[in-house]
């Protein structure tokens, strides 16, 4: 007997449900991740880290502005660049460039 079309949408659905919980579940530490899937998420990181960081200086080099306050319209230029020393990456308002707090990170 042939799946229906109704029959292979609800299955599919499913599939994709039963992967995003499993995504979540290894995000919070609850699943082990496999070293393959270990080593492409080192490798997105350092691609992230190296991205942020080439971003940060063509800011400062290019004179970027940051607005100083939000409720003035008051903007200073970018005299340096804070890096959290958890990640590594450049700080922008109290995160870095991966949304890690001064001091944390994803590890």
């Amino acid at each position: 007997m042939a799946l229906s079309e109704e029959d292979k949408l609800w299955i599919e659905k499913k599939r994709r449900d039963i992967e995003r919980e499993e995504r979540e579940l290894k995000r919070r530490g609850i699943i082990p991740y496999t070293e393959d899937e270990l080593e492409e998420i080192r490798a997105k990181k350092e691609e992230m880290r190296e991205q942020a960081e080439l971003t940060a200086e063509a800011m400062k080099k290019a004179g970027m502005f940051q607005r100083n306050n939000r409720r003035t319209s008051e903007y200073t230029e970018f005299d340096s660049i804070d890096y959290n020393p958890a990640t590594g990456l450049p700080m922008f308002g109290g995160v870095d460039a991966a949304g890690n707090p001064f001091g944390c990170s994803d590890d």
